[in-house]
């Protein structure tokens, strides 16, 4: 009886926890991006009625397709992820929907108060797990300059906060300081589990894979 249910435990973990043969990590690192795409989910997954609910309501049709098309992209990344196939297809839906989310929040001005961006700050260290390095440096960026361009434009939501010059410049500054600690924490993130995968899988002397990585392929 024990040992069913120690099988079904091993199953369950291989199941939510797959080994991907193109994953160029160690095996903690890739348990850690996989809860990264199920805290992302979970939360993307909890919130969406409450936005959905509130675009609606303000007639704001762009950010109700944006985050429609989020949501399925982020249940393409599951599919993918229970199907254990490659980590490079989950992580392509995932940066699809990213970009498709800040695409939309940029467009729309962060929604109908102005404060949507902060959903995505709020995620900037969890994308080094998420997208890597390139895509972890490239979101900070990619908002902070998107935002300064749709800001030209002007003509914000009628209940928007950015209305307010005052709240603008506050606005500016929190993504000026955001995206210098988004991009830092993600770099210096990177350097962390470099120098740690290197520690456990690189022979010192010879530069080669070490016995422990030669197993671990094995």
């Amino acid at each position: 009886m024990n040992k069913t249910k120690k099988d079904r435990r091993q199953r369950l973990a291989r199941f939510l926890f797959p080994n991907f043969p193109d994953a160029a990590m160690a095996p903690p690192q890739l348990k850690v991006t996989i809860l990264s795409f199920y805290a992302i989910l979970a939360t993307s997954i909890a919130a969406l009625p409450t936005t959905l609910i509130r675009d609606v309501s303000a007639g704001n049709k762009g950010m109700i397709v944006s985050q429609v098309i989020y949501t399925v992209l982020l249940l393409g990344g599951l599919f993918f992820l229970w199907a254990g196939g490659s980590l490079r297809q989950v992580r392509i839906c995932f940066g699809l929907a990213v970009a498709m989310l800040i695409a939309g929040l940029i467009a729309s001005a962060g929604g109908a108060r102005g404060l949507g961006l902060f959903y995505v700050i709020a995620g900037y260290p969890v994308l080094y797990h998420v997208l890597g390095l390139s895509g972890g440096v490239a979101v900070p960026l990619i908002v902070a300059v998107g935002i300064y361009i749709r800001s030209r434009f002007g003509s914000f939501p009628a209940q928007s906060l950015l209305n307010d010059p005052d709240l603008l410049t506050s606005f500016f500054i929190v993504i000026d300081i955001s995206t210098i600690l988004g991009v830092f924490s993600v770099v210096y993130q990177h350097s962390i589990v470099r120098s740690l995968y290197v520690a456990a899988y690189i022979d010192e002397l010879t530069g080669l894979a070490s016995c422990r990585k030669m197993n671990q392929a094995l």
